[in-house]
């Protein structure tokens, strides 16, 4: 598939940054990656390959099994092995790569919220889906889906995160 959310933030961050829309076009982005499967470390790379400095907060350093089994494991279950592989050789080469840095750390919504109150800051936030627009008080049915927003500040009026989704044409505060 040519469209990817976590690609479409990646841009969203770039043209926010002044980057030429050509140089960051949905084309652009998917040939500087090495495989057709999209993680978040990809995102951090990709971001640092046109000079961007990121920091990736994750839960694990690891893109195994339970990361899958966290991520509902049937979307990753063809490339799971190959992409785990190559996904832990980026963790691990992180330390030593220009612009990366790749940190196991839980940032709870204060954290979130306080680190945006910088206006330079932005954060690509894999969500799930099910849960984005959900209506208070009703779960959602199903496992989990996947699916990268761009934060691009707060809404101090409704105490909400503003949100850009790549997948509606309208910025939403949630």
């Amino acid at each position: 598939a040519d469209w990817d959310c976590g690609l479409a933030c990646v841009q969203m961050a770039l043209l926010s940054l002044d980057v030429p829309p050509p140089a960051c076009s949905l084309k652009q982005l998917r040939a500087r990656l090495s495989s057709d499967s999209v993680w978040t470390a990809d995102l951090v790379y990709l971001l640092a390959s046109y000079g961007i400095q990121c920091e990736y907060l994750t839960s694990e350093l690891s893109a195994g099994a339970s990361s899958a089994e966290k991520a509902g494991s049937a979307f990753y279950a063809s490339s799971l092995e190959a992409d785990a592989a190559r996904v832990d050789a980026l963790f691990a080469r992180a330390a030593s790569e220009e612009g990366v840095s790749i940190r196991c750390c839980k940032l709870g919504a204060n954290e979130l919220w306080n680190a945006l109150r910088d206006d330079d800051q932005l954060a690509i936030v894999l969500v799930d889906g099910r849960m984005l627009y959900a209506r208070a008080g009703r779960p959602p049915d199903g496992d989990f889906e996947g699916h990268y927003v761009l934060l691009v500040g707060l809404d101090d009026t409704t105490d909400s995160f503003r949100v850009k989704d790549p997948a509606r044409s309208d910025r939403t505060a949630v």
